[in-house]
């Protein structure tokens, strides 16, 4: 592969968020006593910029063009060759929503406190990863995304992961209609999961659900601590669907809400909205991806 220009998205670590003067000055403090709850945060932090730095010193060294930027800063990727995420799944995630086409390899850059399933280098071997893109001796694996739909409105944020539809409220009753293939049910519960093969070894795999091969073309969903209000004929409490069926979700919540790969991408899913679900046109193109790290997960 040529890399003439390359992206360098980084996170700022959390000692990094709460040791600074704008965030909370008691975490700080326990920060400077080494506190139990965050005594781990400051070798973390540290870990985190030696592998930023070496990233941006070995793409500088090979003579390639790099620009750097903090993942909250950014905007629709183009005209790059490569994007370099540093952190964890989590910056993978949020990156992804920039990119339609271009590459996307992910170091991990503290794996110690990081599982990175979608990571492909991490600081140790991050060289020889380089040599091999630009060698050609590197996998590129496709990964598909849910496009979600919003009373028929197409959401920008492409979904790498998983969804999860819910009261806005932790608390409260999330009420929805689920509709599948001709199938209709009013359920009431604490909200549904829906994931991606990718997405399906996480919050879904904890719930309940099942895990997927990484290049699984199926989607998956699960309905959270399900009310059956003492009946058992509810059929759509979880399952599958593919590219082929018919799956919406309608909202019967004033104040519901839609998360699209965590905290940081959601909409509003008030009263009579209606949320439908297709493959996207834009796999996500993802560098070195170790299917075997995720598989030895998937077996434990």
């Amino acid at each position: 592969m040529d890399l003439n220009k390359v992206l360098v998205v980084y996170k700022r670590s959390t000692y990094d968020l709460y040791h600074n003067e704008e965030y909370d000055k008691n975490v700080k403090k326990m920060i400077n006593e080494g506190h139990v709850a965050v005594k781990t945060l400051k070798d973390s932090h540290n870990t985190h910029q030696m592998t930023v730095d070496a990233i941006i010193e070995e793409l500088s060294m090979k003579g390639i063009h790099l620009d750097v930027i903090f993942r909250g800063d950014l905007k629709p990727i183009e005209n790059y060759d490569l994007v370099i995420t540093t952190g964890g799944d989590g910056t993978v995630l949020e990156t992804s929503k920039y990119t339609k086409t271009i590459p996307i390899l992910g170091v991990n850059s503290d794996p110690k406190g990081s599982v990175g399933f979608f990571t492909g280098a991490n600081k140790d071997n991050f060289v020889q990863v380089l040599d091999n893109i630009l060698n050609n001796k590197i996998e590129i694996t496709d990964i598909n995304r849910i496009q979600l739909y919003l009373n028929d409105e197409k959401i920008k944020e492409i979904s790498l992961n998983d969804i999860l539809i819910t009261h806005s409220i932790p608390a409260a009753t999330s009420r929805y209609i689920i509709k599948y293939n001709g199938q209709e049910e009013a359920h009431r519960s604490s909200g549904i999961w829906v994931s991606t093969a990718a997405g399906s070894t996480g919050a879904i795999r904890s719930a309940g659900g099942v895990s997927l091969e990484v290049t699984d073309d199926k989607f998956q969903y699960f309905v959270r601590e399900f009310f059956d209000r003492g009946s058992k004929n509810y059929h759509l409490l979880k399952g599958f669907f593919s590219d082929i069926d018919s799956f919406e979700i309608i909202s019967q919540m004033r104040l519901g809400r839609i998360y699209i790969d965590g905290p940081y991408f959601d909409y509003h899913f008030t009263i009579g909205d209606v949320l439908k679900f297709k493959k996207s046109e834009y796999p996500l193109k993802l560098v070195g991806f170790d299917h075997t790290k995720r598989e030895k997960f998937i077996k434990k």
